[in-house]
């Protein structure tokens, strides 16, 4: 007979022994309940952390070529309801700050589209985002081999030099028409492409048969952290594949949605015909 071990109890038949293999794997069963229960644990303040709920929110605001609202932040950015935002549209460009009182957010991670707030003013820097002063961005696209390179220009346009973090400097592409059940906006468009810094991987999003995908040249990638000096420019690129559509490309540097301040390049309108 072998060794009684904190055994499980079932119903109507009191504690089950276990003998030696047995208890060996039911402490391994033990042990691997408690290393999954753990690694939630640790997940879950990530998962948090990625919430787009009501608060205050920064970005500058952006109109694209269809009329449709944003908060752009480079690598992040929120949608701005097809019902108020036009309470926006003085502030169109600037980098503005806003108290939301109402968001919705279908998935998370993921964006959130922002049905009420309140304007609080002018994005303010602060020790959690990049100083923005003297960055301006200055963005283009190009057919090349049947794919679009988009190309962003760096420039100081200050008097003193400035300190770049590649990793605060993100793309978006926006196409005309919804892409999956998961975009929040309201209005006529969806961002594609975004999420993505000058410091990501390649990658791709999909839904069904529909590929977007961005590929940064390895030939201008920019390093972690760039110095500028008054007047410098540095440009890098990215190889964007997309399906037949009409689209808008946009580069931003600064914090995050919650951060501060951002700088938005030009919003460049493109079309990809079919073949």
């Amino acid at each position: 007979m072998g060794d009684l071990v904190d055994a499980p109890t079932f119903p109507n038949r009191g504690p089950v022994l276990l003998k030696s293999a047995g208890r060996r794997r039911f402490l391994l069963w033990a042990n691997a309940f408690i290393v999954g229960v753990l690694a939630a644990a640790l997940i879950a303040p990530i998962l948090v952390a990625g919430i787009r709920g009501a608060g205050k929110y920064n970005g500058v605001v952006f109109y694209d070529r269809w009329g449709n609202c944003y908060l752009f932040s480079g690598v992040y950015l929120m949608y701005i309801s097809e019902k108020v935002k036009e309470t926006l549209r003085p502030y169109q460009g600037q980098a503005m700050e806003v108290d939301a009182k109402e968001v919705h957010q279908p998935m998370n991670p993921g964006d959130g589209l922002i049905t009420r707030y309140e304007v609080i003013g002018e994005s303010k820097e602060n020790t959690n985002s990049p100083p923005i002063r003297g960055v301006q961005l200055q963005a283009a696209v190009s057919k090349i081999q049947g794919t679009s390179r988009a190309t962003v220009e760096i420039r100081n346009i200050g008097r003193t030099p400035i300190s770049i973090s590649a990793d605060a400097l993100g793309f978006a592409v926006i196409a005309h028409g919804h892409s999956n059940l998961f975009c929040p906006s309201d209005g006529t468009s969806c961002a594609v492409i975004t999420r993505v810094s000058a410091t990501s991987p390649d990658g791709r999003n999909q839904v069904d048969k529909a590929v977007w995908g961005w590929k940064l040249q390895d030939t201008d990638r920019l390093p972690n952290t760039l110095n500028l000096a008054p007047g410098e420019t540095r440009k890098t690129s990215v190889i964007l594949q997309l399906p037949p559509g009409s689209y808008q490309f946009l580069a931003g540097y600064g914090g995050g949605v919650h951060s501060g301040p951002c700088v938005a390049s030009n919003g460049v309108p493109f079309d990809i015909g079919r073949p």
